[in-house]
């Protein structure tokens, strides 16, 4: 059976991924709010910190998943977000 596979690393996994795909979200949402009210050079520095920091964040849930957890487990949650994005994109509508 399928289900002997399952065990506790694959629902750790899924709930870290998770996670980070909800907190990246909240980040990205907070970094596009202060951009608008920064200047020009400030706005280029805190974004690309920003982006350093939420990808050093998903380095280290993949280094995570791949040393104690179930690495497609982290993963899959993780992308959750990007298919949103493609859809909102490719239809010209919000998800709902």
């Amino acid at each position: 059976l399928c289900l002997d596979q399952v065990d506790g690393r694959i629902f750790l996994g899924l709930l870290l991924g998770t996670i980070y795909a909800v907190l990246n979200h909240l980040a990205l949402a907070y970094t596009v709010k202060c951009l608008t009210d920064k200047s020009t050079a400030r706005a280029r520095i805190f974004y690309i910190f920003s982006y350093l920091l939420r990808f050093s964040a998903a380095a280290v849930c993949l280094i995570l998943g791949f040393v104690w957890l179930n690495p497609f487990a982290v993963f899959v949650p993780m992308l959750a977000p990007k298919v949103g994005y493609y859809f909102m994109g490719v239809s010209g509508q919000d998800i709902q």
